[in-house]
């Protein structure tokens, strides 16, 4: 029961709230975007659906998407010890979930993780994340939730031209501009951004390996540029879109701060390249058969990974250069049956990951014969179908099933693998009432197939490969209601989850030697609840927030144990004034609350809860043709340390002093 009284708790912290506000609360005087990114929003209403506005987005001054991730209900977000920063809604595992940007996979197939910290703010118009039963029609890979982006566009003519610019404390910086047009049949986006930090500050936590530096973690500088645009043409029922994403970056990633390095292997890595570039041409087209929408994209991604011998990086001793080519399609057709409508689609993604590793002598030098380069190819394909009908008394019903295959046609110096085929459903039901309320259910079966650097990655000699595993299989039910007024909303959701054949690690000794490998776990299973709200009084004021409890258990061979590094309690509080002329603060309240991890000797260890404050102080001014606002933010006031997992804490206090102009 101490578990569901502090769930109470918690929600007496967040309060229950009427409605959403009605208003959007980015800058009034500008417009709405438009959605092209085939998110199925239908579909997604049978299930939990949580969005970030592009108001949100604007008040969080943030560089990269990770930072938003507290405004996402049930989402832990953390940077593993490879530098990645991901999210996990509800407890869920890597590679779990499908990334979209304007309806392209954004996810790199080789590893089927996506560092959100490499994801820019500025140029998105919204976040949509499903964290659960997703429709079958977003094809393979999205066992756990989609996570969908998309690009900002105006929706009627004008123009619009942000600049925007912040430096902090410690020394880092970030200026974007974005100018945004809309001529009646074409609206286009441009976004550039640059952003750099000398490091992220160290809050107050106890790290007693590879930190010598009091004020700055180590290893943690970033230098990030990026490019995103967005041109399109037509009317809804014909139209078409380009958009081009371009990002260049480099970046050291923090040790791991628990473990002696003369005991333990620690990774001493750089990224002196990130750069990844996709093209995307999405749209769509009403026939006489129904309406046909559809997105095409083609990408490159590379980067480089530096392994040095001790915390001075100084001397290399290995290097990893991958470079990945990929190329996908979305077809999705829509028709009308009687009174409901048949949904069918087909989705296709082809990648080559390409590989070299180099090797150092004790002096830094590189061997003298140049290793080969070992391909892998892998084909993910999915065709699916969805029947969405009304059943009468405000009632609607949806049933989905897909038949979804992975082919790795090249292995490297790997063993061919066999391919692996899987089936997914999804059924769900949604009941309207009047004054608001709104209730449904949806469960469904869906698959992560195991990706080729699980398979076949040995990560700089770190890991022993096992290309006997199979896919994860995952089972989903989830039931919620939602309540919206004039001023306010609320919305409560619980929700079970079971997984099968887990992908877990274990430790293995080769010749002496320590290494990892992945294997095959019975599963586990999650159930929780979540609750959100939000009201907006005073004309110009909102509080909104949410809070999320889940109980996890692991099954393994011997005792079952907690998921490791999955908070049982997640919650946010901000209350602020919305944005408009004169002064407009914020505060913010994230909780981390009860997660465990297991150190070296694979014991359990429980991390310490978090309670952290963040606030901003803006001041708004009119200009002869636009507007400019002035701000400060600082995050972390209390300087608390956040513990997502052993060793790398979050970031600790950070002042952010910046102005940005709208004409």
């Amino acid at each position: 029961m101490r578990h569901w009284k502090r769930f109470w708790a918690l929600w007496l912290l967040v309060g229950p709230a009427g409605a959403q506000p009605v208003t959007d609360t980015i800058r009034t005087y500008t417009l709405d975007p438009v959605v092209i990114t085939l998110e199925q929003e239908q579909e997604a209403s049978f299930s939990s659906v949580w969005r970030v506005s592009l108001a949100e987005l604007a008040v969080e001054d943030a560089v990269s998407l990770s930072e938003t991730a507290a405004l996402l209900p049930g989402v832990s977000v953390q940077t593993n010890s490879r530098g990645e920063t991901l999210f996990y809604p509800r407890g869920s595992g890597e590679r779990q979930v499908a990334v979209f940007l304007d309806g392209a996979l954004l996810t790199v197939p080789w590893d089927y993780r996506y560092d959100l910290d490499l994801v820019p703010v500025a140029a998105l118009g919204g976040v949509t994340l499903i964290p659960g039963n997703a429709s079958v029609l977003y094809g393979t890979n999205a066992a756990a939730g989609v996570l969908s982006l998309r690009s900002r566009l105006l929706a009627h003519p004008g123009r619009l031209t942000e600049l925007s610019m912040w430096g902090g404390a410690p020394a880092s910086v970030q200026a974007s501009a974005v100018h945004l047009a809309h001529t009646g049949r074409l609206a286009y986006t441009v976004g550039l951004g640059y952003a750099y930090r000398r490091g992220l500050p160290l809050p107050d936590a106890d790290l007693p390996y590879s930190q010598p530096d009091p004020d700055l973690r180590t290893n943690t500088d970033r230098r990030l540029f990026h490019l995103l645009s967005r041109v399109q043409t037509g009317q809804a029922g014909r139209r078409i879109g380009v958009t081009l994403f371009h990002l260049q970056g480099a970046q050291g990633v923090a040790p791991e701060s628990h473990l002696n390095p003369l005991v333990s292997s620690v990774r001493y890595w750089r990224y002196p390249l990130q750069q990844h570039t996709l093209a995307i041409l999405s749209g769509e087209r009403t026939t006489r058969f129904g309406v046909l929408e559809g997105a095409f994209w083609v990408g490159l991604f590379r980067q480089h990974i530096d392994q040095y011998r001790d915390v001075r990086y100084e001397t290399r001793e290995a290097r990893e250069e991958d470079e990945d080519w990929t190329v996908g399609g979305r077809l999705v057709g829509r028709r009308s049956v009687g009174d409901g409508e048949v949904r069918l689609a087909l989705n296709w993604v082809g990648s080559r990951h390409g590989q070299r590793d180099f090797e150092y002598d004790e002096a830094g030098r590189p061997d003298a014969v140049h290793p080969p380069t070992l391909y892998y190819q892998q084909h993910l394909l999915s065709v699916g179908g969805e029947l969405v009908q009304p059943l009468g008394v405000g009632l609607e019903g949806s049933a989905g099933f897909s038949y979804d295959a992975m082919l790795t046609p090249e292995t490297g110096d790997k063993p061919p693998r066999d391919p692996m085929s899987a089936w997914s459903l999804g059924v769900g039901l949604r009941r309207s009432w009047p004054k608001g309320v709104e209730g449904f259910l949806a469960a469904s079966r869906k698959v992560r197939f195991p990706t080729m650097r699980e398979l076949f990655g040995e990560a700089l000699g770190r890991f022993l490969v096992n290309p006997g595993l199979r896919p994860e299989t995952i089972w989903m039910a989830e039931a919620g209601l939602r309540f919206s007024t004039g001023q306010g909303y609320a919305e409560v959701v619980g929700y079970v989850n079971r997984t099968f054949d887990t992908i877990d690690q274990r430790t293995v000794i080769v010749d002496g030697e320590r290494k990892r490998q992945r294997i095959n776990l019975e599963g586990s299973r999650v159930y929780g609840m979540e609750v959100r709200g939000g009201w907006a009084f005073l004309r110009s004021w909102t509080l909104e927030g949410h809070v999320a409890g889940l109980r996890s258990r692991a099954f393994l061979p011997g005792p079952d144990r907690p998921l490791v590094e999955k908070p049982e309690w997640l919650a946010t509080l901000t209350l602020r004034r919305l944005p408009g002329l004169g002064l407009a603060p914020l505060v913010q309240l994230h909780y981390r609350g009860r997660a465990w991890a297991l150190d070296e000797a694979n014991r359990l260890q429980e991390l310490p809860d978090a309670l952290l404050l963040h606030v901003r102080l803006a001041y708004r001014l009119p200009l002869a043709s636009g507007q400019v606002e002035g701000f400060v933010r600082i995050n972390n006031v209390t300087d608390t340390a956040v513990w997502p997992q052993l060793g790398l804490p979050g970031p600790g206090r950070e002042l952010r002093l910046g102005v940005q102009l709208w004409v």
